[in-house]
């Protein structure tokens, strides 16, 4: 049993077994903790809040005013075209500095970043 506890792996294994009961056992001690101590107040937890009505009636439309949504499309396309510009400029640009460079450039800046 001696030399089953002097090799390191397998201390290692039992330092690690035992370092996560120990957190199991602490976090199970507070969820049981904080648990009794909700029941004993009075407070629920979980989601079942969102099932439930709040007993306030809330109207949606207070001045009676709607307004007709507008979507100014010229924005929209204008930005959508500005980030695909950029995108596209952004891949492309390693691709071609590639491109234009000699094998024996890129092979010797590899040599020289090792």
């Amino acid at each position: 049993m001696i030399r089953f506890l002097r090799d390191r792996k397998v201390r290692d294994v039992l330092w690690q077994a035992l370092a996560t009961v120990g957190l199991v056992v602490v976090v199970v001690f507070f969820v049981r903790n904080a648990s009794d101590n909700m029941v004993k107040a009075g407070i629920a937890s979980g989601f079942q809040f969102l099932w439930r009505d709040s007993g306030i009636e809330v109207p949606f439309n207070i001045t009676g005013y709607k307004p007709a949504l507008i979507i100014p499309w010229n924005f929209v396309a204008i930005g959508g075209g500005i980030i695909v510009g950029v995108s596209l400029l952004a891949s492309l640009w390693p691709a071609i500095w590639v491109a234009r460079a000699q094998p024996l450039d890129l092979l010797q800046a590899g040599r020289a970043a090792t």
